[in-house]
C-alpha cells in the first residue's frame, strides 16, 4: 500500500465555476502529468477577480490540509501579463499562484513561509502556452504536475518578494480604541467575513509592579492577573460597537443562537475572522453588506 505521506493532493482554487469546461481541462491535464495525484476542490465559485476573497480561502484551508498537498490557485485578472509566477512552501506544503496578493494572509501569518518564482529550467520543461488567457491549464497545472513528481526544489528559481494587498491588514488605532478593516469574503449563507481577525484585536497584557519580579509563571498571582485581563477582554467583546457602511451591531457574540431568529449578529467565525451574520437569514442581503465594503470596531 502506498505511503500516505509520499500521496500528493492537488487542492485546486479558482474562480472558473463549474458550468464551463476549464475546470475539468485543468485536472485533465493534472492527471496526464501524474496519474497518481488525488485532486480536492477547495472551490471554484471564488466570485470573478476577488483576490481578498482567494486570499482569505487559500488561509482558512491551509493548515487542514497534510504534508505533500500542491494548493494550486488560479484566480488570475492579471493572466497573461507580465505578472509573475509563484512558488511557495510551509511545513511540506507548496502552493503555486499568480503573484497578484493572494498569498497575503499566507505570507503575513504563517512563519517560514517561503516564495520563489519558477526556474527558467523548470519552465522550459512544460510545453509552450497554447494561449495567452488560460495560464491555468498551459502553465499552473504542467508546473503542479512536474513539481508532484520532481519537488519543488528542482522547479523553484529565485527568492522572490510578492505582492501584498494593504487591504487585508486591519488598522488599529489606540488612541481613539478603533480597528477598521474591509468584507472580504461572502460565503453561501452570506455570511460578511471581514479582515479583523482575533489576533488584532487589543489583548489586555499582563501587568505587574517590581516587586513582583521573583513570581512564577504558574504563581497564583500571574493566575489571577490573566483572569482579569480575560474578564476585561470579554467586557470589550460585549460592548465593542460594529459598524459597516449599512448597519451597526453592539456586542460580539459567541454562536449564532445567541441572538433571535433574524437578528444581525457579529462574532469570531471559525477562522479566527470576524464576521456578521444573520441568525437562520442571509446578511449580505437582508443588511446590504457587499464584499469590499468598509467595517470598523469601535472598543
Amino acid at each position: 500500500m502506498e505511503n500516505y505521506l509520499s500521496k500528493k493532493i492537488i487542492a485546486l482554487i479558482t474562480d472558473f465555476g463549474t458550468r464551463d469546461a476549464y475546470a475539468a481541462v485543468m485536472k485533465a491535464v493534472l492527471l496526464k502529468a501524474n496519474p497518481a495525484l488525488s485532486i480536492i476542490d477547495i472551490t471554484h465559485e471564488v466570485n470573478p477577480f476577488n483576490i481578498e476573497s482567494v486570499s482569505f480561502l487559500l488561509y482558512s484551508s491551509w493548515d487542514y490540509f497534510p504534508q505533500n498537498t500542491i494548493f494550486l490557485s488560479v484566480v488570475d485578472p492579471g493572466v497573461g501579463s507580465e505578472r509573475n509566477i509563484l512558488l511557495a512552501e510551509q511545513k511540506g506544503k507548496i502552493l503555486i499562484a499568480p503573484d497578484n496578493g493572494s498569498v497575503t494572509l499566507l505570507y503575513n501569518k504563517k512563519d517560514n513561509f517561503r516564495v520563489w518564482t519558477p526556474s527558467l529550467k523548470a519552465l522550459s520543461l512544460i510545453p509552450a502556452p497554447e494561449s495567452s488567457t488560460f495560464h491555468g491549464r498551459d502553465i499552473f497545472a504542467p508546473l503542479a504536475g512536474l513539481i508532484s513528481l520532481q519537488g519543488i526544489e528542482t522547479v523553484a528559481g529565485e527568492a522572490a518578494s510578492p505582492v501584498l494587498l494593504n487591504t487585508l491588514k486591519p488598522v488599529l488605532d489606540k488612541k481613539i480604541h478603533t480597528i477598521r478593516g474591509r468584507i472580504i469574503h461572502i460565503d453561501s449563507f452570506g455570511n460578511c467575513i471581514s479582515s479583523i481577525s482575533a489576533e488584532d484585536f487589543p489583548e489586555t497584557r499582563k501587568t505587574g509592579k517590581s516587586g513582583n519580579a521573583g513570581k512564577t509563571e504558574g504563581s497564583e498571582d500571574t493566575e489571577i492577573t490573566e483572569k482579569k485581563g480575560k474578564d476585561k477582554k470579554t467586557a470589550k467583546l460585549k460592548t465593542a460597537v460594529i459598524k459597516t457602511e449599512s448597519t451597526e451591531i453592539k456586542g460580539i457574540e459567541e454562536y449564532f443562537a445567541r441572538v433571535p431568529e433574524g437578528k444581525a449578529l457579529s462574532y469570531f467565525g471559525s477562522t479566527g475572522f470576524l464576521e456578521i451574520a444573520v441568525n437562520m437569514g442571509n446578511a449580505s442581503e437582508i443588511l446590504k453588506i457587499k464584499a469590499g465594503d468598509g467595517i470598523s470596531v469601535y472598543y
